[in-house]
Parts: C-alpha cells; structure tokens; sequence
C-alpha cells in the first residue's frame, strides 16, 4: 500500500539534507502517521529530538492535532523521542510498536496544569 505524502520536512546542516520527517496518510488508517530518519552519520546526536518538536508545532498550527507513529521493536531511539515529544505507546504488535498523541488534548492539560500551578502559588 502506497502512502501519500502530505507534510515533509528535510532536516538540513548548512546545505546538505541529513534527515526527514513526513506525514504520510495511509488509506486503511484514518490519522496521519509521522514518519522520520536521520542520516546514519547525523544519529545519536539529539538532531531529531530538536526537530520533531519545531515539526509538530508547524502541524499543529496547520490544523493537524492527533497522528499516530509505528516504530520497530528495537528501535529504543525513536521510541525515547517520541515520549519525550509527548506520543503515548498504545499497542505492542509483532515486530513493533505503535504510539498516538492528541496535541490538542496535550495542550489543554498543558494549560490546566500552568493554571493549577500558578493558583498554588498565590
């Protein structure tokens, strides 16, 4: 099955391309599914975990708020990226698993908890 591509990012050093991310609907799937990978040479280094989070920011602006992403079982990097990103594990399969995050839900508790905070506070 053919995904189409509807929101890609080249991760860039000053002129060369060391990584993507994408957004790719997958007809069977009703959420968009997050796609991403660093160049072998460009991983270990934190270059994803300072993207992703400038990516979902840009998707959520756009309007795009819940996306899901499959991740290879042994794929520990991905996978610490993600939950740091704020995806939640939802399903084991076979060979991998797979994570969701709701953005907009993220946000309002985002704001509730700044409100419950800041009501301590005072």
């Amino acid at each position: 099955m053919k995904p189409r591509i509807f929101c890609k990012y080249e991760i860039k050093t000053k002129s060369d391309s060391i990584g993507i991310i994408k957004l790719v609907k997958y007809y069977s799937i009703g959420l968009p599914h997050i796609e991403f990978s660093v160049d072998d040479d460009f991983q270990n280094m934190g270059v994803m975990s300072q993207e992703l989070p400038k990516y979902l920011k840009k998707i959520n602006q756009c309007g795009i708020f819940r996306i899901i992403a499959i991740v290879e079982k042994d794929n520990k990097a991905s996978m610490r990226v993600l939950e740091k990103n704020g995806f939640t594990k939802f399903a084991t399969l076979k060979e991998s698993v797979a994570y969701v995050i709701a953005m907009d839900i993220v946000n309002e508790i985002k704001k509730f908890h700044k409100e419950v905070l800041k009501s301590i506070k005072q």
